[in-house]
């Protein structure tokens, strides 16, 4: 499940750190404590080995071209917009990561939204409010003789 991050562009924000001394001074309530830890640990590659348990991929070479378009729009509005922004490739996926702040008149995502087989919203991650996460898939995944993808 390596992911190779082919485009990565951060404009001026303030870090993680610069963000944490800001909020450090505030008082935690009484009511907030931290969680028990887990019983039942499972490790990263006990759960990259599941995943991959009985998964072929099957390359999709007509999507390539669509794979470019989708990379190119994503750079553009990047570039355009000043959203910071990664694009990962891995595993039959190119993942497109646009992390930024909440605002409105995001319409102009509309035209890389189109291109994505799956979108997932993240908060709270990394010092940003929302990252919007658009996967376009240039493998097909079969697990098991099931197609599970695209």
């Amino acid at each position: 499940m390596f992911q190779k991050v082919i485009y990565k562009r951060q404009y001026n924000k303030p870090t993680i750190e610069e963000i944490e001394a800001e909020i450090a001074d505030e008082p935690v309530p009484a009511e907030v404590k931290e969680p028990a830890p887990s019983k039942d640990k499972c490790s990263s590659k006990d759960i990259f080995k599941q995943l991959n348990e009985g998964a072929v991929y099957v390359p999709l070479p007509e999507r390539q071209p669509i794979a470019k378009a989708f990379i190119s729009q994503a750079i553009e509005i990047s570039e355009n917009y000043q959203i910071d922004t990664e694009i990962r490739q891995g595993a039959g996926t190119v993942t497109v990561m646009f992390s930024f702040d909440c605002g409105g008149a995001m319409g102009f995502l509309k035209s890389v939204i189109q291109y994505a087989d799956d979108i997932s919203f993240f908060s709270s991650t990394n010092g940003y409010e929302i990252v919007l996460a658009l996967d376009f898939y240039t493998y097909a995944l079969y697990r098991h003789g099931r197609k599970m993808r695209p």
